[in-house]
């Protein structure tokens, strides 16, 4: 997809938490939309929880279009959502007897990769209370969530979610880890540039040791060189050569007479 390409190009001039962002947005979307939601259509599961799952995914879809289309990233709302989903799908799914609890690893994987320092640890304890809150509800208050109808059924929502849901975590880490790749390719192709305008602008500054006599220039290496040759070296200036007219006056001097100019005496 060409979307995918541009993410993932080094000459993007998004930053890796704004690409990050854009892929995951693409992930949930296929997931939601493309997988869990006909899933579970085919696995007769309650259609509140089919229907919520497309909701959900639209709200991705939401997202990743006012990111690139505003330019609007709203990190803490796109969390907020896959939690939503979470916890939405707890419920519906047989709780603590469902594949639920597994999609809140792909969830914190989420948040570690959007988020930094501080609020990262944050948002993972947020993750962490969350989790053993739904247990405990479960536990003391059975009635919340919907059961299985039978345990053959438990069995195949598990056969078909936990592979989903692994799926879904490897490709986070693969859209992560390109994103970063993609970034560091960038960063050096701007190094690159840039030392290439450094080269470009470089000036000769500090004090340079000449000769009084002969007026070479001593290198950092300790060698005279004539300063024709040093300033060509260390800058981007080239040297053509002529006479002034003094020296006109005292090596070519009747080069000097005949354009009708007077010849000055040789001290």
């Amino acid at each position: 997809m060409k979307i995918i390409r541009d993410l993932l190009s080094p000459d993007s001039t998004l930053g890796v938490r704004e690409r990050i962002y854009q892929l995951l947005c693409l992930i949930a979307i296929f997931f939601s939309l493309g997988i869990v939601a006909p899933g579970n259509f085919l696995e007769r599961m309650p259609l509140l929880l089919c229907f919520g799952v497309i909701v959900f995914g639209l709200m991705f879809v939401g997202m990743l279009w006012i990111a690139r289309r505003k330019g609007l990233y709203a990190h803490a709302l796109l969390c907020t959502i896959a939690l939503g989903l979470a916890n939405f799908g707890w419920f519906l799914n047989g709780g603590a007897d469902g594949p639920a609890a597994t999609v809140f690893l792909a969830a914190a994987m989420v948040f570690f990769a959007l988020f930094r320092g501080w609020t990262r640890w944050l948002v993972a304890a947020l993750v962490v209370a969350n989790i053993l809150l739904l247990f405990l509800l479960d536990a003391n208050y059975p009635s919340l969530v919907v059961p299985y109808p039978n345990p053959a059924m438990r069995r195949l929502d598990m056969l078909l979610t936990v592979p989903v849901v692994t799926s879904m975590g490897v490709l986070m880490m693969a859209a992560m880890l390109a994103a970063y790749e993609a970034e560091r390719a960038r960063l050096a192709r701007s190094r690159s540039s840039l030392e290439a305008t450094l080269r470009e602008m470089r000036t000769l500054k500090g004090l340079l040791p000449i000769c009084s006599s002969c007026k070479k220039i001593r290198t950092d290496g300790g060698e005279w060189v004539q300063i024709e040759r040093y300033i060509s070296q260390n800058s981007e200036a080239e040297f053509s050569h002529g006479l002034c007219p003094h020296c006109l006056s005292v090596y070519l001097p009747e080069e000097n007479n005949s354009a009708g100019s007077s010849p000055k005496a040789a001290t």
